[in-house]
């Protein structure tokens, strides 16, 4: 036992333990870490790698993990210090107690950032070659002169490394601490060179220690160091051809998924969509933004029309902001086809803009309520038109792809649809407008998988530009300046950071390959192969549902209109479901009932003085302060509904897709 310690200790010979404790911690930091992300089901546990890691099991792995890391860099580091501690004591307790008083200086000035990074450099780089002096001697000091040449020189390409990683905070929109200084262009040349110099400057290190013990090189060269360096080009080649394999299929998904959307998974198919047969007009929408974008403006305040509930009783003064001439101009807005909105379809995607869409969700609440508004006073010419100028915001949105998109296009038709409940209760439609209406509904409902099918090209766009952000380059400034070139310039330094870049991207293709938004479903555990599906991909599946309630809620407002078609021809309302209509979420017809229905109301109550109290329920409307009150009220009339996303018949309540026509 006492030999094999001796042995392992290398206590014959401290040289060619220094050099085979360096060449350890570097092999094993080497395969630990690329091995880990190749294998994060094994050695990747502080991620939630392992499907054990929320059990004790998990507990016990890491523990042994983190105990087996910490012997491994222990063992190495005291095999180099012991041959210091050999060649010269006296000099090595003052590089010892100067770098210790070196790292407390900089956690007292720095703090913990400049201790845990700028001192960790700054105290290796002394404490480097500090210990290579210790080896000085007469005859061999170009061997020292090389070796701080090489490990100088390394430094600085570690700095850039740094700055590459950094575009991850980049991404995440924060900003850049410490802008790299290198210009671009010189940044993958000068870190492959930096790093030939510092394996160098190591060899060198290496030669500079036999020759302080008059040895040669070959001599302190061992089996355990030819052993290492044959283990780290095995496992280089190995996990740089398993991130060949694994890129070969992320290019072969790639091309699957341009198949099934017959069009390239880049900016420029977007592009082509959004402006099919469409005329830009930046100009318009300008102007359009500066008219809705200023809540004080004259004497329409368009914020509280946006905020506004729908009670049952609006003070005058504020219906009369309606009928103004700065109303009616917007309205003027809105008499024919919108232009397309300037939209910049460059790489990058996920910085970009789309105000166009709040002005489309105010201008709907705006000709709902003057729906409504025609609709009290018994306009039939002024419901029409305000009907037909929210249905061209409806026609605008139809022609974007983004996810986005569609979520607004979403709730424009649910304030577009609540106009139609009081046109269809007011009895001012006449035979031709509820079969056009009608007819309309049905179309915008036939659209509904087209929409889906935009909507998840489009998030595959933005999913897959946004996840070779990281890699290719397309970090960019304000001006469009390259403010990173992309990890992937640096894959052959670390093949298993390539690696696991391939496996995510793949993961990512996988969940768009899906039929539809409600299908799209996310791993079932996460893992360092996935984590960036679970960073980019939101929950699609609940915004397909969303548009499925949309195609319900045309649905129901179709049924609705048939009965009053079947009114108007038999004299009565149908008792039973008057056309024969697929609930999407039960696969049972919809529900229909006619007699009495309870309906929830809201009313305005102007606030006294002496409240102080303010809650969710105050509304400050033209000046003054309102409280809403919910009332319950039983009325005679049509109920249709759909069970809903829950896939529960609540009665037309909760999260039903109900509509309610009173007679």
């Amino acid at each position: 036992m006492k030999n094999f310690f001796r042995k392992m200790f290398f206590w014959d010979d401290p040289v060619g333990g220094a050099v085979f404790g360096s060449l350890l911690w570097i092999v094993w930091s080497f395969c630990t870490v690329n091995w880990w992300l190749v294998f994060p089901d094994l050695l990747g546990v502080f991620f939630g790698g392992s499907s054990e890691s929320g059990n004790m099991t998990g507990v016990v792995h890491l523990l042994c993990l983190g105990a087996l890391q910490a012997l491994v860099s222990l063992y190495s580091i005291f095999l180099p210090m012991r041959f210091f501690f050999v060649l010269d004591r006296v000099r090595y307790k003052l590089l010892f107690w100067g770098v210790v008083i070196l790292e407390s200086a900089g956690f007292l000035v720095g703090g913990f950032y400049l201790t845990t990074i700028g001192c960790l450099i700054c105290c290796g780089t002394v404490g480097v070659l500090g210990y290579h002096a210790l080896c000085i001697r007469k005859n061999n000091f170009h061997w020292y002169i090389l070796t701080v040449l090489g490990w100088l020189l390394f430094l600085p390409g570690i700095l850039v490394l740094w700055d590459a990683v950094q575009q991850f905070q980049l991404l995440a929109g924060e900003q850049q601490a410490c802008p790299c200084p290198i210009p671009p262009a010189w940044r993958i040349p000068f870190v492959y060179g930096s790093l030939a110099c510092g394996i160098a400057g190591i060899f060198c290190g290496f030669k500079l220690w036999a020759s302080a013990v008059q040895k040669p090189l070959r001599e302190v060269w061992n089996t355990g160091c030819r052993v290492l360096i044959s283990l780290l080009v095995l496992s280089y080649l190995a996990i740089t051809a398993c991130a060949l394999v694994q890129q070969a299929k992320v290019r072969e998904t790639l091309k699957l998924l341009e198949a099934r959307f017959q069009r390239p998974l880049a900016p420029s198919g977007l592009k082509e969509i959004y402006y099919r047969n469409r005329k830009m007009d930046e100009k318009f929408h300008a102007d359009l933004k500066t008219l809705l974008d200023h809540p004080g403006k004259d004497d329409l305040d368009f914020q509280n029309i946006w905020t506004t509930p729908e009670p049952e009783n609006i003070p005058p003064e504020f219906r009369e902001r309606f009928f103004t001439a700065e109303a009616e101009k917007i309205g003027s807005y809105f008499d024919a086809p919108l232009p397309a909105c300037r939209r910049d379809y460059s790489p990058g995607l996920f910085g970009m803009m789309v105000p166009d869409l709040s002005d489309m969700r105010q201008a709907a609440r705006f000709f709902s309520t003057r729906i409504r508004f025609a609709c009290e006073d018994q306009d039939h010419d002024t419901m029409m038109r305000m009907w037909r100028r929210s249905g061209y915001i409806t026609e605008y949105l139809r022609h974007d792809t983004l996810l986005i998109s569609a979520l607004v296009l979403c709730a424009v038709e649910d304030i577009r649809l609540r106009g139609l409940k009081y046109m269809i209760s007011s009895g001012l439609l006449t035979d031709k407008d509820l079969l056009e209406i009608q007819k309309e509904l049905r179309e915008a409902s036939r659209k509904i998988p087209a929409m889906d099918r935009d909507a998840l090209y489009s998030e595959a766009v933005f999913g897959w530009d946004t996840a070779m952000g990281f890699v290719d380059g397309t970090v960019r400034g304000s001006r469009g300046e390259l403010l990173s070139e992309g990890l992937e310039a640096y894959r052959y330094i670390s093949p298993g950071m390539w690696y696991w870049f391939a496996c995510n991207g793949r993961a990512l293709l996988e969940v768009y390959r899906a039929e539809t938004l409600g299908r799209v479903s996310l791993p079932k555990s996460r893992s360092l192969g996935n984590i960036v599906v679970f960073m980019l991909v939101p929950g699609l599946n609940t915004a397909g549902e969303r548009m499925h309630a949309l195609e319900m809620r045309y649905a129901v407002f179709t049924v609705l209109l048939e009965a009053e078609k079947v009114k108007r021809a038999a004299g009565k309302y149908p008792a039973e479901l008057p056309l024969a209509v697929q609930d999407h979420f039960s696969g049972k017809p919809l529900l229909y009932r006619l007699g009495e229905h309870t309906v929830a109301r809201r009313y305005m109550e102007k606030r006294k003085a002496s409240e102080e109290e303010e809650n969710d329920d105050t509304l400050v409307l033209i000046g003054e302060k309102y409280n809403i009150h919910q009332r319950e009220k039983t009325v005679y009339g049509i109920k249709v509904w759909s069970v809903g996303r829950n896939r529960i018949d609540e009665n037309g309540e909760g999260d039903d897709i109900c509509v309610v026509r009173p007679l």
